[in-house]
């Protein structure tokens, strides 16, 4: 097991209070300028943006839990004519500054990145197709660029998260306050009008503004997966209820998504843990079929009913419009295009809804290999993660949980662009962060691990206990 005892003191109460505190300054300031115009707006932006960063560089997980937050909270904006802008954009830079200046001071070296070479590989091969793909790209010359920035930015929050949270404690707070964010950021977008919801798909659950119901729905099922797996391996009957508890409202917010994607992923992803890992969540599983039809609105029957359409008709319009979008991005390629692809941002986000189509039109068969390269670096680390720890610890329950929801991404991207859209594909790293630090510790604590150079503890003391 991963001790905690290097700092036994839980930092999410510390959390919630900053939180909650900004979260009051943040609906006092809402409701004195609504009406003013983005620009009008920067100054007093701004002067909230100061604090945040003083906390930023002086707690850094306080600057992850804010990142978190961001990540689920934060609605989308354009300026200066550069589109799909989140607050997370404005406070990375802030997060990667106070994780240099730290290691500087500290001369503490890089945790184990696990990454490196499949990512770097990866990149090189998006430069090369972009540059290749040129004449069959469509857009700005300037888009692919920025698309890649925005992986190049995904990569840097999984850094900043491995270099900056060091205990169980710290992985803990995180972990329940990242569920925590997702029920707050499902119920503001309910408005308190479940009723609405319940009676009339127009009700769906969307998610903070400039957000789809489709991405919004996975951005729940992943934090649900968490929620699950804590559920799975609580040690007390109160965390048990906790978790359960948020099992079950985000369970409720993911159906008003009325995202069938959404539905399949979360189901195919318990499904195939309980036949693997876990055989007691099948019934679980069948306890939820049996009483969903039940207690559920007639909306959200009559959508779960649609699913059986795309294996025997009535075909659902969505899945029909998305098979003839696969068709046409495939059908534009030539046999040689088909190993390269035709480069970073070949099809607009949106107009394929497939995270597997988009890379093989972008990147070919060569991109859809290294993409593979990179699921597997993750999902082995973390299998091999799960299998090492003992049931019924906080670890076991996290690792447990995060593999659901890597399932629930692999399903959910055949759909939806899950690993490029935003918010799921953050929210992904974070956990994976979270997933690799955990992986880590486990590692420097096993019979031999303790002679690795690298220092992953904030008290090294915590190197003295008794290894396994």
């Amino acid at each position: 097991m991963i001790s905690g005892d290097a700092d036994p003191r839980t930092p999410l109460p510390k959390i919630l209070q900053v939180m909650g505190t900004l979260g009051v300054f943040m609906t006092l300031g809402y409701l004195t300028l609504r009406g003013l115009s983005l620009e009008e707006l920067m100054l007093p932006a701004a002067a909230l943006g100061l604090p945040i960063y003083l906390v930023v560089l002086v707690d850094p997980i306080l600057g992850v839990a804010i990142l978190i937050a961001c990540i689920g909270l934060s609605p989308e904006f354009s300026i200066g004519g550069i589109r799909n802008l989140r607050v997370e954009d404005f406070l990375l830079p802030g997060l990667l500054l106070g994780w240099l200046l730290r290691t500087a001071n500290e001369r503490v070296a890089f945790a184990p990145t696990r990454l490196w070479t499949p990512a770097l590989v990866s990149f090189g091969a998006m430069i090369i197709s972009t540059l290749a793909g040129g004449p069959g790209r469509s857009g700005s010359a300037a888009m692919p660029y920025l698309i890649m920035g925005k992986y190049a930015e995904y990569m840097v929050m999984y850094l900043i998260v491995i270099n900056t949270v060091k205990t169980e404690t710290e992985v803990r707070a995180l972990a329940i306050f990242a569920v925590l964010v997702a029920l707050t950021s499902a119920i503001l977008s309910l408005g308190g009008s479940i009723s609405s919801a319940a009676n009339t798909v127009e009700g769906r659950v969307r998610g903070p503004m400039g957000e789809t119901s489709n991405i919004f729905g996975g951005y729940l099922a992943l934090n649900l997966m968490i929620a699950l797996g804590l559920f799975l391996h609580s040690t007390t009957p109160g965390s048990r209820l906790a978790a359960g508890t948020g099992v079950v409202l985000l369970c409720i917010c993911v159906l008003f998504t009325y995202s069938r994607t959404s539905y399949v992923a979360v189901g195919g992803a318990i499904l195939l843990f309980g036949i693997v890992k876990y055989r007691r969540l099948l019934i679980i599983l069948l306890i939820l079929a049996a009483i969903v039809p039940v207690l559920a609105p007639g909306s959200v029957t009559e959508r779960l009913a649609t699913v059986g359409g795309v294996a025997s008709g009535p075909t659902p319009g969505s899945w029909s419009a998305r098979l003839y979008a696969w068709e046409w991005a495939m059908n534009r390629m030539s046999p040689v295009d088909r190993i390269l692809g035709l480069g970073i941002g070949s099809v607009a986000f949106g107009d394929v809804d497939s995270e597997y189509v988009r890379i093989f039109s972008d990147m070919g068969v060569v991109g859809v290999i290294l993409f593979a390269w990179m699921l597997f670096r993750i999902g082995s680390l973390a299998n091999k993660t799960y299998d090492s720890l003992e049931d019924f610890t906080f670890p076991k329950g996290y690792l447990g949980g995060y593999l659901m929801a890597f399932v629930t991404m692999i399903i959910h991207s055949i759909a939806a662009t899950t690993f490029s859209a935003i918010r799921t594909e953050e929210t992904f790293m974070v956990l994976t962060g979270l997933m690799t630090v955990i992986a880590n510790q486990r590692e420097i604590l096993l019979p031999g691990g303790a002679d690795r150079p690298v220092v992953l503890l904030r008290d090294a003391s915590i190197l003295e206990t008794e290894r396994r």
